[in-house]
């Protein structure tokens, strides 16, 4: 450890302290939080004390190896990074932000994405990077998890907030294909959080079963007055899912 004076900067054992909370990520401003100046980072850099993961915002503790996931594990602390890992959990301990998108699903695969980085947050950060996409809506419990240190959206609340975001097409539709037969896709949630996208895809207002199938490219003119259960057999059907059971759905709404 290359300290400058005594006691008047973080010690080992504080940086040691956060990093092991954070999976090795510093920030800039935490680190200003518990006594570092400019001087003494940029000190702390030239000696590989810390290692910089974004614009000198973001560092990496020497102790933690990098990693596949460390450009996403530095935009999630860009975001807010004058917190601690405490202060951006709310009452129920559900992040503000959480890292969604193209990124969430491939950060499961230990496999690095050049889609957009898209967060879900319960309000918008004071600062949004004009580099990140936002989606500002609720996040409830069974949507979102930790994932090496990172709060990420379920596969498919990233979906979701891919739609939201006006997102690339291709993308979504490989996206859906690949999720919904390997998850209890929670359809009824889905189709509720990507209501408010539906005209902005080409659809009448709130007709986001229209917009869902589309995404899938199948055709619903024929069945939109069918209800749920037609639904559910069509996306069976197109995707070619062999089951021994009829498919129903759930009272939470998963098929």
């Amino acid at each position: 450890m290359n300290d400058l004076a005594p006691h008047a900067f973080p010690s080992s054992r504080d940086l040691s302290s956060l990093a092991s909370e954070q999976e090795g990520a510093l920030t800039r401003s935490q680190l200003v939080r518990l006594g570092a100046t400019d001087e003494w980072i940029l000190a702390m850099l030239q000696a590989g004390d810390l290692f910089e993961l974004d614009d000198g915002i973001v560092f990496r503790h020497p102790a933690y190896a990098m990693r596949y996931d460390d450009f996403d594990r530095a935009a999630w602390f860009y975001v807010n990074p004058g917190s601690f890992m405490e202060e951006r959990l709310d009452a129920e301990r559900t992040p503000m932000e959480v890292l969604s998108g193209e990124r969430a699903l491939s950060i499961r695969q230990e496999a690095t994405s050049g889609g957009p980085i898209v967060f879900a947050c319960q309000e918008l950060p004071f600062y949004c990077n004009p580099d990140y996409a936002f989606v500002e809506r609720p996040i409830r419990a069974g949507e979102w998890e930790w994932y090496r240190g990172v709060a990420i959206t379920t596969p498919a609340f990233a979906i979701a907030d891919m739609i939201l975001c006006n997102q690339d097409e291709d993308s979504i539709h490989r996206a859906l294909i690949e999720v919904i037969p390997k998850n209890d896709f929670p359809v009824l949630r889905f189709l509720e959080l990507i209501e408010p996208a539906a005209a902005a895809w080409g659809h009448q207002s709130n007709d986001s079963k229209a917009l869902f199938m589309n995404l899938l490219r199948l055709d619903i003119v024929s069945h939109r007055a069918s209800g749920g259960s037609i639904l559910i057999q069509i996306i069976h059907n197109a995707l070619e899912v062999t089951s021994t059971t009829p498919l129903s759905t759930e009272p939470n709404g998963t098929w």
